[in-house]
């Protein structure tokens, strides 16, 4: 088909041959001689190769004009290209800038931004985390050498109102299923060791039955703090009585107790005048008049005390007589016994000092002390020291695997459930509104951590 401004028929407009199409080819894209405004060149040989390959030549490097400083028009386009400035070639400058040249590349600045995040969790792993523990390692290890164990080995007096250490009926200790066969239930008993309860009878019992107690084979301990604070504190002495429950005195007993001494303790009358019997002296006038000097004489001792000691006389009044004997057959410690993987068992309510005998530990600290300090190994009950329970872990690593021990506490709510190797804590605070926890330990010595929450959200406030 003819084309319309054609003079030939049959052949494109654009088929026609064009003189400057190659007259270029010869030189580099970036060669200043590639511009014909500036630089015309002469036309190909009529015996050049029609391939484009064959065209590529080295001549650029050859010619000088390329290289001349002193071409104005080179040095007009490209200033600074080939051109030794400050002392530095070209060559030079190429090795000094070519990482920032990479960054051009989209790969590239993700590979940068990716070693930058890694350097940044290197050093914020090794501040917050690989740091502190070297340096509390450190520690640890300075202490356990310069130990001297001096604290406990000052006797103590004995006190006759308080029982310092028992050990447990070995009956009560958990038993593997018999290889034997027979039903489980008949062949395995455990033990089920409760946190602070505080009162809170209802969750006790909720507690108990989502961690399945069989009362008769399984075993109950409590860590102490079992009244005060919570809505029946005589309800759940008569559960712990009805199920036949081990406990430790904690140091909300403690108070009670004392004060319930204090308010059946016998006073002496001061040696007044006798004055001479009446004939119609009676028996009866003289008790009556005696359980009115007793009610005045507390009368009075409560106006002297602090709310603390009130409260706690309040709630000693609201105990029967049984229910006071039970909590005062309550040790400070209880020495458990050997238990697969947990070696020799305790339980106390605040904590223990490694390496004090527990008939030499102090009684005060073992219901009551928070931390440690590590120069003297002395424990208190504020939280300025060291964690004891962090003492008493790195404690048992040190020593030989036989000697090693596991204690089971409570009394700190603030911390909460804290479960460590060798050290169990179970107040996680319900009568403040959290949960009420238990150690479920088996036979075989695996362990199971079950809890409930608080039946009353934010928990109970204002109770005795």
């Amino acid at each position: 088909m003819a084309h319309p401004g054609n003079s030939r028929e049959g052949t494109h407009i654009y088929d026609k041959p064009r003189d400057y199409d190659h007259q270029y080819d010869h030189l580099p894209f970036f060669s200043s001689a590639a511009y014909p405004s500036r630089h015309p060149s002469p036309q190909p040989s009529a015996n050049q190769s029609g391939h484009l390959i064959d065209r590529v030549t080295n001549k650029w490097k050859e010619s000088s004009s390329l290289h001349d400083d002193s071409s104005s028009s080179y040095n007009d386009d490209y200033p600074d290209y080939y051109r030794e400035k400050d002392g530095l070639s070209w060559e030079d400058t190429k090795d000094l800038i070519w990482p920032l040249s990479m960054l051009r590349y989209r790969r590239a600045r993700r590979i940068m931004l990716i070693y930058i995040l890694l350097l940044a969790s290197v050093y914020v792993w090794w501040k917050w985390y690989l740091r502190p523990g070297w340096e509390e390692t450190k520690v640890l290890e300075q202490s356990f050498r310069n130990r001297t164990d001096d604290w406990g080995r000052n006797s103590r007096p004995d006190f006759a109102d308080m029982v310092q250490v028992k050990t447990l009926d070995e009956r009560f200790l958990p038993r593997p299923t018999d290889p034997k066969g027979g039903p489980k239930d008949k062949q395995q008993n455990r033990l089920v060791i409760v946190g602070d309860v505080h009162g809170c009878k209802e969750e006790l019992l909720a507690l108990l039955d989502k961690a399945k107690f069989r009362a008769g084979n399984d075993h109950l301990i409590l860590t102490g703090d079992t009244i005060a604070k919570g809505p029946d504190s005589p309800g759940t002495v008569d559960v712990a009585r009805k199920l036949g429950a081990s406990c430790v005195r904690g140091n909300h007993e403690d108070r009670m107790l004392l004060a319930y001494n204090a308010m059946h303790s016998h006073h002496l009358s001061l040696p007044l005048h006798e004055e001479p019997e009446s004939p119609n002296h009676n028996d009866d006038d003289d008790s009556a008049a005696a359980d009115t000097l007793a009610r005045d004489r507390d009368a009075i001792d409560e106006e002297s005390m602090t709310h603390s000691d009130f409260v706690a006389r309040r709630l000693a009044r609201s105990f029967t007589r049984p229910q006071i004997a039970y909590l005062k057959s309550c040790p400070v410690i209880l020495r458990v016994g050997l238990i697969p993987t947990m070696g020799s068992v305790a339980v106390v309510h605040a904590g223990l000092v490694p390496g004090v005998p527990l008939e030499r530990m102090d009684p005060f600290q073992a219901m009551n002390m928070r931390t440690v300090d590590l120069g003297t190994h002395v424990p208190s009950e504020d939280r300025r020291g060291y964690p004891w329970e962090r003492w008493w872990n790195f404690y048992q690593k040190k020593v030989p695997a036989d000697k090693r021990s596991t204690v089971v506490y409570g009394h700190d709510s603030k911390r909460g459930l804290n479960i460590k190797r060798w050290s169990k804590g179970l107040d996680s605070g319900c009568v403040n509104g959290g949960r009420l926890t238990a150690l479920v330990i088996r036979g075989d010595g695996r362990q199971e951590v079950v809890s409930v929450k608080c039946r009353k959200q934010g928990g109970y406030k204002g109770k005795a």
